[in-house]
């Protein structure tokens, strides 16, 4: 079983995966969410552990489920097939 430090850069890798699947910057991210851009960066890097209802904010504002956020086995390509009717705002393909 892998460390707290493991799961916290996996998921904040996961995090940036699929930000940048839908094209947005770290900062707009932050901002929908309310919380600071480095602290955005934190989290990306897996150097913060944000707190669960962070995690739902960063997930509803990628029109993820939480469950696909933190699950770095689940591809965003899936999510772009899956969403591909719903119109994100944040993607601006």
């Amino acid at each position: 079983m892998a460390d707290i430090k493991t799961y916290m850069y996996l998921i904040g890798s996961h995090i940036k995966v699929v930000r940048n699947s839908r094209h947005v910057s770290q900062e707009t991210l932050a901002h929908t969410v309310g919380i600071s851009r480095a602290y955005m960066g934190f989290i990306e890097q897996g150097r913060n552990m944000p707190r669960v209802e962070v995690l739902i904010n960063i997930s509803e504002a990628l029109n993820v489920t939480l469950s696909q956020l933190v699950d770095y086995n689940w591809t965003p390509a899936e999510c772009d097939i899956e969403y591909q009717s719903d119109k994100v705002l944040y993607n601006e393909r």
